[in-house]
């Protein structure tokens, strides 16, 4: 089973809590990633920066916190 979008914005906190680095997490969950928005060039784009910007700077600030469905 493909990991969601909500599922993989949880894992990029959680690494980032637990130090890992960008390199780590997308040796772990890259191919989950790319089955996650394997249509959208557009949405694998803001998928992996949105992602980056969770593993590296643990960043929700002026985005709605992972989990929320409302999110944009």
């Amino acid at each position: 089973m493909t990991p969601t979008v909500k599922q993989l914005k949880r894992e990029a906190l959680a690494a980032h809590r637990g130090g890992d680095t960008w390199g780590d997490f997308w040796q772990a969950h890259g191919a989950s990633v790319a089955a996650a928005e394997p249509l959208d060039r557009g949405g694998y784009h803001r998928l992996v920066c949105r992602l980056l910007a969770l593993v590296v700077a643990g960043d929700t600030a002026g985005q709605y916190p992972a989990g929320n469905d409302a999110e944009p």
